[in-house]
């Protein structure tokens, strides 16, 4: 996903409510989309982009954690901040990552 205004973000890390469906976001198809609302009590983003060893490392921890959110009723949402839609979908698919 892409802010295409600092200020925009600024403004909004200022807040504790983020919305998600205000952002147009490319999902796994390679089709624009807006975040589905959530059922859940609290979502965690998880921003990251292809190449990032910090988040390569957290996405191999990722699923061992995904079973304690949801029995929290949390859920994490991870975005992506790449230019290109098959760099980022060669990552998913070689590592396995939902």
């Amino acid at each position: 996903m892409a802010i295409h205004s600092n200020d925009r973000l600024q403004g909004i890390i200022k807040n504790n409510i983020i919305t998600l469906d205000d952002f147009e976001l490319i999902d796994r198809g390679n089709n624009t989309v807006h975040a589905p609302a959530s059922n859940t009590d609290f979502v965690m983003l998880d921003f990251w982009f292809v190449g990032c060893v910090s988040c390569m490392e957290d996405h191999k921890r990722i699923e061992g954690f995904l079973p304690f959110l949801k029995r929290k009723r949390e859920e994490l949402t991870t975005i992506a901040n790449d230019d290109s839609y098959q760099k980022w979908n060669d990552y998913r698919e070689k590592h396995h990552y939902s």
